[in-house]
Protein backbone atom coordinates (compact mmCIF):
# COMPACT_ATOMS: atom_id res chain seq x y z
CA UNK A 1 0.00 0.00 0.00
CA UNK A 2 2.89 2.34 0.69
CA UNK A 3 3.90 2.18 -2.97
CA UNK A 4 0.42 3.17 -4.09
CA UNK A 5 -0.12 5.78 -1.42
CA UNK A 6 3.31 7.44 -1.49
CA UNK A 7 4.99 6.86 -4.84
CA UNK A 8 1.90 6.82 -7.03
CA UNK A 9 -0.02 9.22 -4.80
CA UNK A 10 -3.08 6.99 -4.85
CA UNK A 11 -4.99 6.56 -1.62
CA UNK A 12 -5.89 2.87 -1.41
CA UNK A 13 -7.06 1.03 1.69
CA UNK A 14 -6.37 -2.61 2.55
CA UNK A 15 -10.03 -3.39 1.87
CA UNK A 16 -9.77 -2.00 -1.65
CA UNK A 17 -6.86 -4.27 -2.53
CA UNK A 18 -8.77 -7.56 -2.19
CA UNK A 19 -11.23 -6.95 -5.05
CA UNK A 20 -8.37 -5.56 -7.15
CA UNK A 21 -6.37 -8.80 -6.67
CA UNK A 22 -9.50 -10.85 -7.47
CA UNK A 23 -10.02 -8.97 -10.75
CA UNK A 24 -6.36 -9.34 -11.63
CA UNK A 25 -6.55 -13.09 -11.01
CA UNK A 26 -9.61 -13.37 -13.24
CA UNK A 27 -7.82 -11.49 -16.01
CA UNK A 28 -4.55 -13.44 -15.79
CA UNK A 29 -5.68 -16.98 -14.91
CA UNK A 30 -6.57 -18.01 -18.49
CA UNK A 31 -3.07 -16.96 -19.55
CA UNK A 32 -1.56 -19.00 -16.68
CA UNK A 33 -3.54 -22.06 -17.83
CA UNK A 34 -2.38 -21.48 -21.41
CA UNK A 35 1.26 -21.49 -20.27
CA UNK A 36 0.62 -24.82 -18.51
CA UNK A 37 -0.94 -26.32 -21.65
CA UNK A 38 1.96 -25.14 -23.80
CA UNK A 39 4.36 -26.72 -21.33
CA UNK A 40 2.47 -30.00 -21.38
CA UNK A 41 2.59 -30.11 -25.17
CA UNK A 42 6.27 -29.18 -25.46
CA UNK A 43 8.99 -31.62 -26.47
CA UNK A 44 11.29 -30.72 -23.55
CA UNK A 45 10.68 -29.31 -20.07
CA UNK A 46 13.02 -28.60 -17.20
CA UNK A 47 11.49 -29.13 -13.76
CA UNK A 48 12.82 -28.11 -10.36
CA UNK A 49 11.61 -27.13 -6.90
CA UNK A 50 12.93 -25.05 -4.05
CA UNK A 51 11.72 -24.32 -0.55
CA UNK A 52 9.24 -21.45 -0.24
CA UNK A 53 7.81 -20.06 2.98
CA UNK A 54 4.07 -19.35 3.15
CA UNK A 55 2.84 -17.88 6.44
CA UNK A 56 5.90 -19.31 8.18
CA UNK A 57 5.41 -22.85 6.84
CA UNK A 58 7.54 -24.62 4.24
CA UNK A 59 5.95 -25.04 0.85
CA UNK A 60 7.65 -25.69 -2.48
CA UNK A 61 8.02 -23.39 -5.44
CA UNK A 62 7.97 -25.58 -8.52
CA UNK A 63 9.26 -24.29 -11.83
CA UNK A 64 8.68 -25.89 -15.22
CA UNK A 65 10.41 -24.18 -18.13
CA UNK A 66 11.89 -24.41 -21.57
CA UNK A 67 13.25 -21.88 -24.06
CA UNK A 68 9.75 -20.41 -24.60
CA UNK A 69 7.96 -20.48 -21.26
CA UNK A 70 8.22 -20.59 -17.49
CA UNK A 71 5.42 -21.86 -15.26
CA UNK A 72 5.47 -21.51 -11.46
CA UNK A 73 3.43 -23.50 -8.97
CA UNK A 74 3.53 -23.16 -5.16
CA UNK A 75 2.45 -26.30 -3.34
CA UNK A 76 2.71 -27.83 0.13
CA UNK A 77 4.11 -31.00 -1.39
CA UNK A 78 7.57 -31.62 -2.72
CA UNK A 79 6.45 -34.83 -4.41
CA UNK A 80 3.72 -36.49 -6.41
CA UNK A 81 0.73 -34.36 -5.29
CA UNK A 82 2.41 -31.22 -6.67
CA UNK A 83 3.44 -32.96 -9.87
CA UNK A 84 -0.15 -34.12 -10.43
CA UNK A 85 -1.30 -30.47 -10.25
CA UNK A 86 0.96 -29.59 -13.18
CA UNK A 87 0.85 -32.85 -15.15
CA UNK A 88 -2.94 -32.99 -15.55
CA UNK A 89 -2.48 -35.08 -18.69
CA UNK A 90 0.17 -37.47 -19.96
CA UNK A 91 3.42 -35.70 -20.77
CA UNK A 92 4.91 -37.16 -23.93
CA UNK A 93 8.05 -35.03 -23.97
CA UNK A 94 11.34 -35.26 -22.11
CA UNK A 95 11.43 -33.98 -18.52
CA UNK A 96 14.84 -32.85 -17.33
CA UNK A 97 15.37 -32.66 -13.58
CA UNK A 98 18.10 -33.00 -10.96
CA UNK A 99 16.71 -36.15 -9.35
Amino acid sequence: MDVFNYHLQLKISKGALTPMWDRLREALFPWYEQIQQEGLSSAVLHGDETGWRVAGKTHWLWCFSNHRLTYYLINRSRGEPALRKFFVEEFKGTLISDF
